[in-house]
C-alpha cells in the first residue's frame, strides 16, 4: 500500500464496488482477476475438446496468451481467435482483450490440476 503524502484527501464515502476497483488497479491485480474469470468459462468459450488441450495461461498489455499441447489444436484456436476475443470480451463488457498469442509446449496437467485443487482448498472456510 502506498502512502499518498501531500495529496487532498476524499471525504466522501464511497461504494464498496468503486473501492475494490481502485485497489485492484493499484496493486496490479485486474489481470489476475481477469485470467481467472477467462479460466472458469473457458470451456463455454472454446468448447469442451479445445479446453482439454489449451488453457489461458496470462494476459499481458490486452493480448491474452494462450497455452497449447498440440500445434493442431493451436492452428484451431488460431481460426477461432476473432470468435474467442469477441466472446470474451463480452463477457467483461469491455475491450479487454485485443488479440490473442499462442504458444504451443507441453502442459503438464497433474501440476495444473494440483494447483487448481491447492488453491479451492486455500479458499475454502470452515466455521
Amino acid at each position: 500500500m502506498r502512502f499518498r503524502f501531500k495529496e487532498t484527501r476524499q471525504l466522501k464515502t464511497i461504494s464498496l464496488n468503486s473501492a475494490l476497483s481502485i485497489i485492484l488497479e493499484e496493486f496490479g491485480l485486474r489481470d489476475s482477476l481477469v485470467i481467472g474469470k477467462v479460466r472458469v468459462k473457458w470451456k463455454d468459450i472454446v468448447g469442451d475438446l479445445m479446453a482439454v488441450h489449451s488453457i489461458p495461461d496470462r494476459i499481458f498489455k490486452n493480448y491474452l496468451f494462450i497455452t497449447v499441447d498440440h500445434p493442431v489444436y493451436a492452428n484451431e484456436i488460431a481460426l477461432m481467435k476473432e470468435l474467442i476475443v469477441t466472446e470474451i470480451n463480452e463477457i467483461f463488457g469491455s475491450n479487454e482483450i485485443k488479440d490473442i498469442r499462442l504458444e504451443t509446449k507441453k502442459l503438464d496437467w497433474q501440476k495444473l490440476s494440483s494447483k487448481n485443487v491447492n488453491n479451492n482448498s486455500q479458499n475454502s472456510y470452515k466455521l
